[in-house]
């Protein structure tokens, strides 16, 4: 390149760097929560139907079932891992659930089963497990913006560590509450360190369970009282379940995919409905196909 070209560009360069205002905070543009304005209700998404997304009355059920939706990572493209959802989906299906289901939490589903709270309508309780870092930077602001109740299910060794929440986080998604004062965030227990339940003997088991429980409970003031198993690892146990009865748990979630009438459910052994990475309108399809309806 002649030299007095390149001389002409360097001194153009420089003097676009210097000449240019300096971004302050002001002018960053903020971060995208999902305003109502611009929701995906109001939008159609693959071969979902803007009726499917339509807001709706949900609907009214003699026989009311119950699906628990257990999700793992947020992505914001698109990704090969089955266990990851992408942040466009998991709004999709967000939207979806909400038209069809009465959302709620495992403290309801235990007085639903009890008698002291009537349900007239299928039920969705929404599930997070391990903790990952996805929860607090994707998951929480879309949920607190569509008012959706859920349950993170937290590894309690894990917190703090590379692509996963740290406490303050947890406490943070622990304290909200919406308009109405409500809490839409509630914290069960994934073991301590992720590790296979069946393949540890009944010492081990207990303290994994009941140390979790409890480091959870004191560092977010938040009382534990449901397990995910790590991997669906013991479901059905009798061991398993003793020790989690004994630890303080009231509630068991597995891996096992089923979807159940609420009165057939066994609080010890709740079924769920693992969301993959496939698009929107195949995973509701497979939930309402399940469903029977």
């Amino acid at each position: 390149m002649p030299s007095t070209l390149f001389t002409v560009l360097v001194l153009a360069l420089l003097s676009s760097c210097t000449t240019s205002p300096a971004r302050d905070a002001a002018s960053v543009p903020a971060t995208r929560y999902w305003k109502a304005s611009s929701s995906i209700l109001r939008q159609s998404a693959m071969t979902v139907t803007e009726d499917q997304l339509a807001v709706r009355e949900v609907p009214f059920r003699s026989n009311p079932k119950l699906v628990i939706i257990m999700y793992h990572n947020l992505v914001y493209g698109r990704t090969g891992s089955e266990y990851n959802r992408d942040i466009y989906n998991f709004e999709h299906d967000m939207a979806f659930i909400k038209s069809r289901f009465r959302i709620i939490d495992f403290s309801e589903l235990v007085a639903i089963r009890n008698g002291t709270m009537k349900l007239e309508s299928d039920a969705a309780i929404i599930t997070f497990d391990d903790g990952d870092l996805s929860m607090y930077a994707i998951a929480y602001p879309l949920l607190r913006e569509y008012g959706i109740k859920a349950t993170f299910f937290i590894i309690s060794g894990f917190v703090g560590e590379v692509g996963y929440m740290n406490w303050s986080q947890i406490r943070e998604l622990a304290g909200y509450r919406d308009a109405a004062g409500t809490a839409l965030f509630t914290m069960g227990s994934h073991g301590t360190n992720h590790l296979y339940l069946e393949k540890l003997d009944a010492p081990a088991i207990a303290a994994s369970l009941a140390d979790s429980r409890a480091t959870i409970e004191r560092e977010t003031g938040q009382k534990v009282e449901v397990l995910a198993l790590p991997f669906g690892s013991g479901s059905g146990s009798k061991l398993i379940t003793d020790l989690a009865l004994k630890a303080g748990y009231t509630a068991i979630r597995t891996s096992e995919e089923h979807i159940l009438p609420v009165k057939a459910v066994d609080l010890l052994r709740l079924p769920c409905i693992n969301i993959t990475n496939a698009s929107t309108d195949r995973e509701m399809k497979k939930i309402w196909t399940m469903l029977g309806r």
